[in-house]
């Protein structure tokens, strides 16, 4: 992460993984190990876990599931 503001957030867009026209029930959580930062920093590396919960009865599907995760770093003050 390279950010010149004074202070940053990273935020996550919602998504739920799809396999054709079937989407899996709950949406795919994205957990990044850091989410703010209250200085400018070039080049910080941390970590990002995706979770997908799935259901004791929900069908999965052959194939691959995908879905579109957009990351946003916006600045929280100016």
């Amino acid at each position: 992460m390279t950010s010149k503001a004074a202070r940053a957030a990273l935020t996550a867009s919602a998504a739920t993984p799809a396999n054709g026209a079937y989407s899996l029930a709950a949406p795919l959580e994205v957990v990044p190990s850091r989410s703010a930062w209250t200085e400018p920093v070039s080049n910080d590396a941390f970590a990002i876990a995706f979770r997908q919960a799935i259901g004791a009865s929900e069908p999965l599907r052959t194939g691959a599931y995908g879905a579109a995760v957009t990351f946003t770093l916006s600045t929280t003050a100016p």
